[in-house]
């Protein structure tokens, strides 16, 4: 369709329109003439006429109706109108179309040609009625007509102007609606967009322009959902554009518009559209997004709550004031410190209600109170000051306070601050305490330093300048100590402090440092690291103490020491010499009362025989005597350690017993042996030590027992082994019981069998002690004894095989092999000699550890029974000689010794002897040594 035919329809449409804005044209026109209402509604009769041409000749269709031929064949013109008024008429009908044709060209974004042809149209249906008009009324005079064709120019051109002006404001008014940053809608009465802005365009929530005329908002629901706030549905009855269609203006002020998956919020107001009787011609919409405000809100909110939260769960007091010092806001942690509520602080002035006092408690002005001052000044403040409470109390705080600025002015302060009374506190005492240290430090007889975490010394005390003469106010440890530090000492000094130092671990070292007057004296130097409350490293703390004395004193004490170790080693070596050359003469006297006894064979007179039992019964005492005396020697010496091994105890236990059986029958005493709970154990410790202290307790026990029993049992206890030796003897007073493991302690007992050394109980309780054990006394005199040996029981294990020490040897294949009698002492070699030859051996003799080289040269030998020392050549150098030769590699060599003492018992072991008898050597150990050899030559 044409846009002529398109501006018929309209007109047609909107012919009654059309009327009334004439109608109300000629109503509110002065200059028409004065006519009657009849005449008037007679004239208003052909109008519709005249719009039916006006219609057609746009629609290009030809009608045979004119308005001439309707106008003519009545005589009411010339009843009603003179041609000056018909022409009016037709002038305010030409307004009226004017009106309605550019209203439409508007709707239809006619351009400006489209616009010309249709006024022009208009104006030659309107030019030939009024012509035929005007001709009707020829009669009139021409200078009437002329006014009135006068008066219609004048329309015209009123009309054309107002034409252009109209087209000016609508190129005025687009200018303005697609500069607002507001989308705007136009609607027309069934809800088609006719119009948009560039906003509008941009924001696509209606429609595009070229959805102009095509898109109905009416049809919004179906293309987009529209949502409340709060996310339900909004009802598109309820859309402010179409209450406005119906004659209400109305607004949403937010509304969530989702648009192709894309919310956007925006606000509508709407209006409607009314002509000038109120008829409803559409609406208009102003939508705003404020997606982008909202958004910012949100945030915004967001950021208040979260800064809410933080003031509101800060643990530091925060408050603000303006520029006349009146409290603005004040958060929870500072109400708690002050005490009041955030009402009774709200509005006060915050320096007469909080802050008046310096800390050091004088009055504090508020023109001099540097918080204040920040709304001066401009400056972030910092500090300590003292608040006052609500209920007067006053407390320390540390306190922050920066300018709130606003557009470049500062409008107030913000203060955060701490209760730091505590800390006050504790500064008073550490500072109490820092000069009781520094008192103390001055004072005290130490010299007392201290560096930094570069190890810089930054203090010493009185002391140390003193010791350095006053010289030592700023040292540095790498530097001044180390000139002063003795040369010999100089790297363990410098090494003790730099590796500690590096490590950040305490160090003590002694060293050798110059005094004031030039003496190196010796120094005991510890540092230790020290940090402060969260542990970071300061620094060292040390002190230095001059202990030359004690080194001196300790020099003095070891060199004692040493004399009285080599005293000690004098005495053993005297012992072990006595022991040594009382034993041979003494090996004669033994040999050879062994020899009469069996030559005699029991058939010596009495005299004899007791004569014989003296000889024994005195050698023996000799012999435990130098027993005794060696023992305790070496255990003083040190040269008796314990050799562990494991052993089953009731085994030692029977052994111990079995030793002292014979002579206990002869006196009628009964030995009982209980083990006891220590049944089936073995035991891990020193055999032949233990062996020994329980023989002792025993001898004892049978010397001092005349009838009666005596007991030795066991009992195990969850940390304890403890073996007891019980008796019915004399017992032992309780003011002889501290005595009793005295060396040489010979108790004054009436009842006294015989006497002894007095070194038996103090041997006991040494060997005990070697043995990580201590022996222990219950005594009551005239009633017993009960001396009990108490072990760790960690030693203790269930019992398992031992195996027993194997010293067999093999012997020489030759039956006819000889012994040979290796001994300097005459007397003792001879005797020696005749028991062998008694037990059916043949004897050769030797003199020195020569001789036994050359005899071994000459003769098969049996076994060689080796003295130790011999003059020429000792009995370890004939060992020696005899072993380095592959013919006596394997021949038995037995030591023949009076010094039995562990280094003795070493040096033969390593010169390859088979075994060695103590001096004086009985039958009975000449039978087990030489028991293994098995042949035997001719006597």
């Amino acid at each position: 369709m044409s846009e002529p035919a398109m501006l018929a329809d309209h007109i047609d449409e909107q012919s009654e329109a059309i009327l009334a804005v004439w109608r109300a044209t000629v109503e509110r026109d002065g200059d028409a003439p004065e006519v009657g209402r009849l005449s008037r509604a007679e004239f208003n009769d052909h109008i519709p006429d005249l719009l039916e041409r006006l219609g057609d000749r746009l629609r290009g269709r030809p009608s045979n109706l004119t308005v001439e031929g309707k106008l003519h064949g009545t005589d009411r013109w010339s009843r009603g109108y003179n041609i000056a008024e018909v022409v009016v008429e037709f002038g305010h009908l030409r307004t009226a179309l004017t009106r309605a044709t550019l209203e439409f060209a508007h709707q239809h974004q006619w351009n400006l040609a489209q616009l010309n042809a249709a006024f022009e149209s208009i104006n030659e249906v309107l030019d030939e009625a009024t012509s035929v008009s005007v001709r009707q009324f020829q009669e009139a005079s021409r200078a009437e007509t002329q006014k009135a064709l006068s008066e219609v120019k004048k329309r015209q051109n009123a009309i054309e102007d107002a034409w252009i002006a109209a087209k000016l404001e609508k190129s005025k008014l687009r200018t303005i609606l697609n500069s607002l940053p507001l989308a705007v809608w136009v609607v027309d009465a069934e809800g088609t967009v006719i119009g948009v802005n560039e906003e509008a365009e941009r924001l696509s929530i209606f429609a595009q322009k070229a959805d102009v005329g095509r898109t109905n908002v009416y049809q919004l629901g179906s293309e987009n959902q529209i949502l409340r706030p709060d996310g339900t549905p909004f009802p598109l009855e309820e859309l402010s554009i179409l209450r406005a269609l119906h004659g209400e203006s109305a607004s949403q002020e937010e509304l969530i518009w989702v648009i192709q998956g894309e919310a956007r919020t925006v606000s509508i107001k709407s209006a409607p559209l009314t002509d000038a009787v109120g008829a409803i011609l559409g609406a208009v919409a102003v939508v705003q997004d404020i997606t982008g405000r909202r958004l910012a809100e949100e945030q915004l909110r967001r950021e208040r709550d979260f800064s809410r939260t933080i003031t509101e769960t800060l643990a530091e007091g925060l408050s603000t004031f303006d520029l006349n010092g009146r409290i603005t806001f004040v958060n929870p942690a500072a109400l708690q410190m002050l005490g009041w509520t955030g009402e009774e602080l709200l509005g006060k002035n915050i320096h007469e209600t909080i802050h008046d006092e310096r800390p050091d408690r004088t009055r504090d002005p508020a023109e001099e109170h540097p918080i204040l001052g920040v709304l001066h000044t401009g400056l972030t403040a910092q500090g300590d000051e003292v608040f006052v409470r609500k209920d007067g109390s006053k407390f320390f705080v540390a306190y922050t306070a920066s300018p709130i600025i606003s557009s470049g002015r500062i409008v107030g302060v913000a203060q955060a601050f701490r209760d730091i009374t505590e800390r006050k506190r504790l500064e008073a005492r550490l500072a109490t305490s820092e000069a009781q240290f520094r008192t103390i430090a001055e004072k005290s007889p130490v010299m007392i330093w201290r560096t930094d975490v570069e190890g810089q010394c930054d203090y010493v005390n009185q002391t140390w300048l003193d010791f350095r003469g006053g010289c030592g106010s700023h040292l540095d440890l790498g530097e001044h100590w180390a000139s002063a530090v003795h040369p010999d000492d100089l790297e363990l000094f410098q090494n003790s402090y730099r590796e500690a130092f590096a490590r950040r671990e305490p160090f003590e070292v002694t060293y050798r440092l110059r005094r004031s007057d030039g003496q190196f004296r010796w120094i005991s130097d510890r540092g230790t690291p020290y940090a402060d409350a969260q542990g970071t490293f300061l620094g060292y703390l040390g002190s230095c103490l001059d202990i030359t004395e004690r080194i001196n004193l300790e020099t003095s004490l070891e060199q004692q020491r040493e004399l009285a170790e080599e005293g000690s080693r004098h005495k053993t070596r005297l012992v072990s010499a006595l022991s040594h050359d009382a034993r041979t003469p003494l090996n004669a006297v033994v040999l050879a009362a062994q020899l009469l006894e069996i030559h005699f064979d029991g058939g010596a007179d009495a005299e004899v025989q007791t004569c014989l039992r003296t000889i024994r019964h005195s050698v023996r005492n000799v012999l435990d005597l130098l027993g005794d005396l060696l023992n305790l020697s070496k255990i003083d010496a040190g040269a008796l350690p314990a050799e562990i091994s494991r052993f089953p105890l009731e085994q030692v236990l029977a052994e111990c017993v079995a030793s002292i059986e014979p002579q206990a029958r002869v006196k009628g005493l009964k030995v009982q042996l209980e083990p006891g709970s220590l049944a089936g154990h073995s035991l891990e410790t020193d055999r032949s030590k233990l062996k020994q202290i329980l023989s002792n307790l025993l001898s004892n026990a049978l010397r001092y027992t005349e009838k009666g029993h005596i007991r030795i049992y066991g009992v195990l206890t969850d940390d304890q082994i403890r073996i007891a030796v019980e008796d019915s003897g004399i017992g032992i007073r309780l003011s002889d019981q501290g005595r009793i493991f005295d060396e040489f302690a010979i108790l004054d007992n009436p009842q006294r069998a015989e006497g002894g050394t007095g070194l038996g109980l103090a041997i006991c309780r040494r060997l005990a002690s070697l043995l990580k054990g201590e022996i222990t006394l219950r005594s009551t005199a005239g009633v017993g004894s009960t001396f009990t040996l108490v072990l760790p029981s960690s030693a203790l294990t269930l019992n398992q095989p031992a195996s027993d020490y194997d010293n067999s040897f093999e012997s020489p294949a030759s039956p006819f092999g000889a012994i040979l009698v290796a001994e300097d002492h005459v007397d003792s070699r001879q005797t020696l000699a005749r028991v062998l030859r008694r037990m059916g051996y043949r004897v050769l003799e030797a003199s020195n550890g020569r001789d036994v080289l050359a005899v071994a040269k000459q003769e098969r030998l049996l076994a060689v029974l080796m003295d130790v020392n011999m003059p020429l050549m000792d009995g370890i150098e004939a060992t020696l000689a005899l072993r380095a030769d592959a013919q006596h590699q394997g021949l038995p060599i037995f030591a023949l010794t009076g010094d039995v003492t562990l280094v003795n018992q070493h040096r033969i072991g390593e010169a390859g002897v088979n075994g060695y008898l103590e001096k004086p050597v009985t039958w009975e150990a000449l039978k087990q040594a030489l028991g293994t050899l098995g042949n035997r030559a001719e006597a």
